[in-house]
């Protein structure tokens, strides 16, 4: 148990050093969170906290990185990528590729299996983006899963702030041109793709991988021609 809460806090420290370093805090700083929060980190559940505290840490990579860029619907594995290279790239800790297997396990899950389902703190289930933009604990990171289950989602996200569709009109178009993009550029080629492969000589478990793709892929195209956001 002692060796449990010494790991605990040390990854805490870890964390705390990474969030001094990223919002450029000041030694009066910290003395002073620590004097108006006097006797707290000793109650906290450490693992549920340094759980939030990376979900909230991975949600603002997020946020800044999509709201600086053009406006686009993104991928779940062009999501996992921008978040690998601002670690990657930002990290003034550590090494970047220490941080993520640090960040990794705290959420006891790769980067990617939390983008698609999530990770439970307590008996809640906190994902990277919100369940809409009424969702207080996440209301910019929007989302849709296209098709698929737990591990197997395919999921686009995308910054609410991009897409304003209750207050600009134009940004209906410019969000409809976006799904259509998804689909006749990415997924309807990746579809036809694994059609073409099925159709060679393939058996065993590569035609069950291929086939469970196609169902997939299938989907996910239906979802994006179904998906209307002008009339």
């Amino acid at each position: 148990m002692l060796d449990t809460q010494l790991k605990l806090r040390n990854i805490q420290d870890k964390i705390d050093s990474l969030i001094c370093s990223l919002y450029d805090l000041k030694t009066e700083d910290i003395e002073l969170i620590e004097k108006e929060s006097f006797g707290l980190r000793e109650c906290i559940n450490y693992e549920s906290s340094n759980k939030k505290i990376v979900v909230n840490y991975l949600r603002t990579i997020l946020k800044n990185e999509l709201k600086s860029s053009i406006e686009k619907i993104f991928t779940h594995e062009e999501v996992e990528n921008i978040i690998r290279m601002h670690i990657e790239t930002n990290s003034r800790v550590k090494a970047g590729h220490e941080l993520i297997n640090e960040i990794e396990e705290i959420l006891e899950k790769t980067i990617m299996e939390f983008i698609k389902t999530g990770t439970k703190i307590n008996s809640k289930v906190y994902y990277l983006y919100g369940s809409d933009s009424k969702d207080l604990d996440e209301p910019l990171l929007q989302h849709r899963v296209l098709s698929g289950a737990t591990s197997e989602k395919k999921i686009v996200i995308w910054h609410l702030s991009h897409f304003l569709l209750e207050f600009e009109e134009d940004k209906k178009y410019v969000m409809q041109n976006e799904i259509r993009r998804l689909s006749n550029e990415l997924y309807r080629p990746r579809l036809q793709t694994v059609k073409e492969k099925l159709q060679g000589s393939v058996s065993g478990a590569e035609k069950k991988e291929l086939e469970k793709q196609e169902k997939l892929l299938s989907e996910a195209v239906k979802t994006l021609e179904a998906w209307k956001v002008v009339n």
